[in-house]
Order: structure tokens, then sequence, then C-alpha cells
């Protein structure tokens, strides 16, 4: 498979990833525990949406994906290489941002064993994560060529 086809590969992942965290908290929001803050499994799946689609955008930059791959889930470190490749024109990370972005990146790399111990204030808010969300796997998905289909 070509870099292309792999960056919209990765890409189209990305959205089913960020689909399935908006349809998780839907569900997991209706519970009374998660009323007040976002759930892990929903934090872990926007978390991977990001992560996927920055990997799309850098594999449409000509980046290897033994390169992407290398990074492992360090989203602060894949941000901050796809920003030097025109991604930081598109999008804008406050400092609030860099952090949620820090924030994702270790509870996408935990162990599931460990979980169990996370404080509740580990997980970042829903609001905070869609946004960022919202805007990374749209404007990555979009540079890397892919087109999101339109369902009814």
């Amino acid at each position: 498979m070509d870099r292309s086809s792999e960056a919209l590969e990765f890409a189209r992942h990305a959205w089913d990833f960020y689909d399935a965290a908006r349809g998780a908290e839907r569900l997991l929001g209706e519970r009374d525990e998660y009323q007040l803050g976002a759930s892990l499994p929903v934090a872990c799946l926007f978390g991977t949406a990001m992560e996927l689609a920055l990997k799309a955008y850098l594999l449409s930059r000509r980046e290897s994906l033994s390169d992407a791959a290398d990074r492992g889930h360090d989203m602060a470190r894949h941000f901050h290489d796809a920003s030097k490749l025109g991604l930081g024109n598109l999008v804008r990370i406050t400092v609030g941002d860099g952090q949620l972005i820090a924030a994702l990146s270790q509870l996408c790399a935990m162990p599931p064993a460990q979980y169990v111990a996370l404080p509740a204030d580990t997980i970042p808010d829903f609001a905070s994560m869609r946004k960022l969300c919202d805007t990374l796997v749209d404007v990555a998905c979009a540079m890397a060529g892919y087109e999101r289909p339109v369902y009814d």
C-alpha cells in the first residue's frame, strides 16, 4: 500500500473512532456517574481518533509509516511534527489544548490494567475533548485527502 492510501486509511479510521466516541458518550452520558464528566472509554476513543488523524496528516506529507510508528502514542510529538509540516498554520492550539493532548496521549499509552488506579480528575472533560477532536480530525483528515461520506 502506498503512503497516499495509508494516509486515507488512517483518516477513515480516525473518523470511525471519532464517531464511536460520540456514540459512546451519548450512551454513557445517560448514566448518573458520567453526568458531570467524560468516561475513560470516551477519552480513549477521542485520543485514538486524534492520533490517527495526526498520523494521516503526516503520512500525506510523505512521512513513512515506520517514522509515524516510532513515535508510538506520543500525540504531542505527532502534533509537533505535523505542525512543522504545515498543520500548525491551520489549527491553533492553546496551552490548554496542549495539556489535553498530553493527557490523552498518556491515557492511550496506558495498559488497561492501570485504569483502576486513575483518579477521576485525570480524565479530561468531554466538551474540551470534543472541541479539540472536532478540529484536529476535520482539518488533518481533509488535508490528508480524505472526504468524509455524508450519511442521511
